[in-house]
């Protein structure tokens, strides 16, 4: 039984930003077994081998109240005679979007013959990877370690029959009591294939005409007691120069200083990423540079740049020539302004600053494998073929980069076949696009969006971590003969969806943009539906319900919507009742009030799709608890006032009396109450929906301005936006059904007049602006931009919308869906697929019973569409598969569909397509 196998881990281990450890337990078999069961859980991510192959990965993702287990039928795997089953379970502390901090732990249980593989066993042996960087900077600001691993001190062989490399020893039982009981793995394991690459993209050696010199510092990952933005450190070292001289050197973020000199920085050259370049006006003799720096993420990772002719020694010529830099303790801003005067300008002075300094010695690999990838310079372009560009070879000596493109975006763990000496340094950046047909380094600078590992000898090299990425850099160095790569693959991690929806029709550009969103779902959609698969592969509610309308129209698979909202509804604050802004998460205080919101408007649209009254018991007092959350209300106005919103992803007002935001609760109420019906309490099903008629008068009064015939963003709060009617503050309003036929009137020719506007504003699509100006709406906001319009009739706009503002991902495609209407983001991001929804509910118009107030027992075909002669698709309307084909013909429209036998259908077209003769054709299977 899962709750009597003990918690184990192995013994005498400190809590680090990383620890691996391998478990492995070892069986005879003299006959394979009819049966073979092998079940576990892990803290924070693990792997499960037999006999070398892949198992399974996991755990899902979940609060440790209620923690995930997996069961594996390992039976194919095994053999008479010995077996192993192996797992690697890497322990991230600190803090990160994908868990809650808790301890290092490993339970399993399960029978294989008469073997028992019980935690509680006494065959179970762990070792700890001392070939794995304990302290590795972060992946990003959401994802907690980036993986560098010497194979040379590595557990090699932990996952094979035999004796593997390393410490093996009996591991210890440790304190189960912060997780709550284990329960099993609700829905799918992820895909587990091997993607290959589609091409080379670029090959070269680097150029070798400066040296790099480097450090790295490391704050305690425990950032409560430190937070990153206070944390500053300084660093010196001596420059020697044989005359008076000029010299140019690289550098990146810090305050530098030669001589007590403050140097001024200048963007570096093109072929030169995340680099800034100054200029060394050197004395004769030693030269003394100084920098301080505000760590990020609590780290800091230096690199200077500088000609090969010039010495540089922290010890001055009298030590070893080892040490490059000596750098200070890193303390609190305030402490390290009390200590630090003025930038040191000779020996005399910087023996008078009161620190403690430490040596670093010099690399000649940098410390950083992003840094040293983005500072590198292309010298002599590899040749290959293009056709068979595997196997790769790269000349001995010579640090090179083999850039792969793999076709589309994928979410998996690299892996590479090689033939390379011992000590090979091996350096992997992701990325979704390119920059100068170069890896695109400056994509996002707080990040270390890259992975090292130092090969022991020939063989394979697999990261452990899942990484997203449509290019791969492979970048060699440290090797004295020539290295062979002789496979490439990318090993996918996606959550299988049945494949149910399809379409097509006579605009080209829609039903790429479809299918731009169906595939943008499926790179996200992991143990949970996340953001993006690149930068931080986090579930956050406002994005789900956009996911969610889009699973919906493609897989008739809800289970990974459930687990989502079961997740999500896990984090509830005990107190407020509040849930945050994404999920796995703590409790929080003071969360993002409208996400929470859109967690409950999705929970009661998954009840009506998929008629689960056994779930909506189990949420139903979460479900509560967030919503007597809003009851307290402004007294002037009725409305609710927010401590906190998201909206949009532009310049908005977040806290007070929000439109939008007002117009979600509205929305809520209304789900809340159909939530509410269906689990038979009809009395409070009554209340919800009067709170919800209530509020919808309170939005109306206070924020509709009939001058203007826009609702007005918000009103009385310093973080008003300078233009005080952005267009989000009436999306939500009509989306959430808080208009009157009246003010949709109003609105249509609002939304007309400013949409000409935006579409013709360069700042829309200037790389770096991030979507961000006053009046505008995001790629987010276009799902209830979308919603609202449909509603209204008005499909010319939504078409016109969709092919205007989507446009650039047409032109430049990625084969997804974009964060924003820029490239200047995630090129992949779920909340921007409002499109695909688009096209199935509203074009070939299958009601999806977004709406709580629709029969999700009646099929109702409501095609709307301004500019297209024909559309065809499938939709898996939860009562059955439904095809719709509608095409025009003359003043005739012709639809043909195939609805389950045994439901009420009703077609219905609408706009344009409602004034055509009508020729029905109708067939149910």
């Amino acid at each position: 039984m899962a709750n009597q196998a003990p918690f184990i881990w192995a013994p005498d281990q400190q809590e680090q930003r990383l620890t691996v450890v391998a478990f492995r337990y070892e069986l005879d078999l003299e006959n394979v077994p009819d049966q073979a069961e092998f079940n576990c859980f892990a803290n924070t991510h693990y792997h499960v081998k037999v006999n070398g192959a892949q198992v399974g990965f996991g755990p899902a993702r979940s609060m440790p109240s209620h923690p995930s287990y997996d069961t594996y039928d390992i039976i194919s795997f095994l053999k008479p005679g010995k077996n192993v089953v192996a797992v690697l379970v890497a322990h991230t502390a600190g803090y990160g979007f994908h868990h809650i901090p808790m301890p290092g732990a490993f339970v399993a249980w399960g029978q294989c013959g008469d073997a028992d593989l019980s935690s509680a066993s006494d065959n179970w042996r762990c070792c700890v990877s001392a070939g794995h960087d304990v302290n590795p900077p972060r992946w990003s600001f959401a994802i907690p370690a980036i993986e560098i691993c010497d194979e040379r001190d590595y557990p090699r062989g932990w996952d094979e029959i035999g004796k593997p490399a390393g410490d093996w020893i009996k591991p210890v039982v440790i304190d189960h009591s912060p997780w709550g009981p284990l329960v099993p793995r609700e829905m799918e394991p992820l895909s587990n294939d091997a993607r290959k690459p589609f091409k080379v993209v670029q090959a070269y050696t680097h150029s070798d005409a400066e040296t790099i010199y480097g450090f790295r510092v490391v704050k305690d990952y425990k950032l409560k007691e430190l937070p990153y933005e206070a944390a500053k450190t300084c660093a010196y070292t001596w420059i020697h120069s044989d005359q008076p001289q000029q010299v140019e050197m690289g550098t990146w973020w810090g305050e530098h200083f030669l001589n007590g000199q403050e140097l001024e920085q200048s963007p570096g050259r093109a072929d030169q990423h995340m680099r800034q370049n100054t200029v060394l006006n050197l004395e004769s003799g030693w030269n003394l540079l100084f920098i301080y720096y505000g760590m990020m993420h609590a780290y800091w990772e230096c690199q200077v740049a500088l000609p090969k002719t010039i010495t540089v020694d922290a010890d001055r010529g009298e030590g070893s020539g080892d040490v490059a830099f000596c750098v200070s303790e890193t303390m609190k801003a305030d402490e390290f302004a009390e200590r630090f005067s003025m930038a040191p300008q000779n020996q005399e002075y910087l023996s008078q600053l009161p620190f403690t300094w430490t040596g670093k010695q010099h690399s000649p690999v940098s410390v950083s494998p992003e840094r040293r990838l983005a500072w590198a310079v292309p010298d002599q372009q590899l040749t290959y073929d293009e056709d068979c560009f595997l196997p790769f070879t790269v000349p001995a000596n010579k640090p090179s980069s083999v850039i792969y493109d793999f076709g589309r975006i994928a979410l998996g763990r690299l892996s590479l076949d090689i033939d390379a000496p011992a000590g090979t340094i091996f350096d992997i950046y992701y990325s979704e696009d390119l920059k100068n047909n170069r890896s695109n380094y400056d994509k996002n600078q707080v990040s270390y969006t890259a992975d090292r590992r130092i090969a022991a000898g020939s063989g394979r090299l697999e990261w452990f971590f899942p990484r997203g990425a449509k290019f791969v850099e492979v970048s060699v160095a440290g090797h004295a003969s020539d290295v062979v790569i002789k496979d490439v693959s990318i090993i996918e991690m996606r959550y299988p969806y049945s494949d149910d929806g399809s379409f097509d029709c006579s605009d080209p550009n829609l039903t790429i943009l479809w299918e731009y969103g169906v595939e943008t779902l499926r790179c996200n959609s992991e143990d949970v539906i996340t953001d993006c698969p690149w930068r931080e592969r986090t579930m956050y509610g406002g994005d789900l319900l956009v996911e969610m309308a889009v699973a919906t129209v493609h897989s008739r698979d809800l289970k990974l919507l459930r687990r989502c909202i079961d997740v999500y509804t896990q984090c509830q604050h005990p107190e407020t009742g509040g849930l945050p802004g994404r999920a796995p998460c703590a409790p929080q205080d003071n969360p993002l009030g409208e996400y929470m919101l859109m967690v409950v408007i999705a929970a009661s649209w998954y009840v009506r799709l998929s008629n689960d009254i056994e779930f909506a018991k189990r949420i139903e007092e979460r479900i509560d608890k967030v919503m007597n959350g809003f009851v307290e209300r402004d007294a002037e106005t009725g409305l609710y006032n927010y401590k906190n919103s998201f909206i949009e992803h532009t310049k908005v007002q977040r806290s007070g009396l929000v439109s939008a935001a007002n117009a979600a609760l509205a929305g809520a109420y209304r789900a809340y109450a159909d939530f509410l019906r269906r689990i038979g309490r009809d009395a409070d099903a009554d209340a919800a929906v009067k709170a919800g008629s209530d509020l919808d008068q309170a939005i109306r009064k206070t924020f509709w301005d009939n001058d203007r015939k826009l609702f007005k963003t918000g009103v009385g709060q310093a973080d008003a936006p300078g233009n005080p009617y952005q267009l989000h503050a009436s999306f939500y309003p009509g989306c959430f059904d808080v208009t009157t036929p009246e003010i949709d009137a109003a609105l249509q020719e609002s939304y007309i007049a400013e949409l000409a506007v935006l579409a013709n504003d360069p700042k829309y699509r200037k790389e770096g602006t991030n979507g961000r100006i006053d009046h505008d709406f995001s790629a987010y906001g276009a799902f209830y931009m979308l919603e609202h319009m449909a509603k209204m009739g008005r499909a010319d706009l939504a078409e016109d919308t969709i092919k205007r503002f989507y446009g650039d991902m047409l032109r430049h495609p990625t084969g997804t869906i974009w964060e924003h209407f820029n490239d200047a983001k995630s090129l992949c991001h779920a909340w921007s697929a409002a499109p695909t929804w688009y096209c199935s509910s509203q074009i070939l118009g299958v009601n999806m019973a977004f709406n709580p107030a629709d029969n999700v027992d009646e099929i109702l075909i409501e095609p709307q569409s301004d500019s297209l002669t024909w559309a065809r698709g499938t939709v898996p309307h939860p009562r059955g598969d439904v095809s719709v084909a509608w095409e025009i013909r003359g003043e005739q429209l012709h639809l043909e569909y195939v609805a389950p036998t045994g439901v009420s259908v009703t077609v219905r077209p609408r706009g344009r397509l409602a004034v055509l003769d009508l020729c029905l054709q109708e067939a149910t299977v």
